[in-house]
């Protein structure tokens, strides 16, 4: 059953535009967890809406992706997933390219580059993140989310 949470005697007060996972998510869960009925959120949607999200294409040149998030160290989170390496023919990557950066490192943490060098990795989210250990890697390679990495 999915309902919409409208019963704003459940929020926390003010409300800000931004910070709905603290204003309204947190606060409702915790009154339902404290005992509130689940019909006292709000009414019943009876369709849901599926957002669609971008998914990795597959090229010649390797996996297409985005950033799709950049953490508060600068890292680059993108929309590429272990599962989409897979379909490369050496079945993990030899290569990422953000711009005219290559990151030709693909490790499983941070320290297996030396300080100020990238590295790509499988980030806890299990998607391909490109990280500067002890750096950036938003301010090293002047990205943002939306720029396109490959993975070859």
């Amino acid at each position: 059953e999915i309902r919409a949470i409208e019963n704003e005697r459940l929020f926390n007060r003010p409300v800000s535009r931004t910070f709905h996972g603290r204003d309204i998510f947190a606060p409702v869960a915790a009154h339902m967890a404290a005992g509130v009925a689940f019909e006292e959120v709000g009414p019943v949607i009876e369709e849901m809406v599926r957002l669609e999200t971008a998914e990795p294409k597959v090229t010649k040149k390797g996996i297409e992706g985005r950033v799709m998030f950049v953490d508060r160290f600068g890292n680059l989170i993108t929309n590429i997933e272990a599962r989409h390496l897979e379909q490369l023919p050496a079945g993990e990557p030899k290569s990422f390219r953000i711009g005219r950066h290559v990151i030709r490192r693909f490790g499983r943490f941070y320290a297996e580059v030396p300080p100020g060098k990238a590295i790509a990795l499988i980030g806890s989210s299990n998607h391909v993140e490109l990280c500067v250990n002890g750096g950036s890697a938003q301010e090293n390679f002047g990205a943002k989310v939306g720029d396109k990495v490959v993975a070859c």
